[in-house]
């Protein structure tokens, strides 16, 4: 496999995390669509290879089978800060421009907090748009 771990990653447009991570499988397949039909997660996201791969790479993760039970059941055991704590961790990312917008900000993390999870500092820079404030959490220039 090719090892990338070296590289910067910037997610250049990204919301912050809902509190609330606890799920059952029909939510958590409604992440993966954008479909608004309610039959979608329930009829179709668990075959497509986009979510049958991110099983596979989810297993790795949580030390447990690459079924879709088993990523649920490790994923639910944790509280919500030590979830967000260990994919930040994991995923490498270098620089998160979040878009405030949506969710509500009383059902998600605020960026300071997910700036304090990630060990990462936290600016305000301003978008296109004007009177559009996004954050951008970026790593101190060593992580705490």
């Amino acid at each position: 496999m090719l090892d990338l771990t070296g590289i910067a990653v910037v997610d250049n447009h990204c919301h912050p995390v809902l509190l609330n991570q606890q799920m059952d499988a029909l939510q958590f397949r409604s992440y993966f669509t954008e479909a608004t039909d309610a039959s979608f997660p329930e009829k179709h996201v668990h075959n497509s290879i986009y979510y049958t791969w991110f099983l596979r790479q989810a297993a790795k993760f949580y030390g447990c089978a690459a079924r879709e039970e088993e990523v649920l059941a490790m994923r639910n055991s944790m509280d919500a800060d030590t979830l967000l704590e260990r994919l930040l961790g994991t995923a490498h990312i270098d620089t998160l421009i979040l878009d405030p917008a949506y969710p509500l900000s009383d059902q998600c993390y605020t960026p300071e907090h997910m700036g304090e999870l990630g060990h990462w500092t936290l600016s305000y820079c301003k978008d296109a748009a004007p009177g559009n404030a996004h954050a951008a959490i970026h790593p101190c220039s060593r992580r705490l």
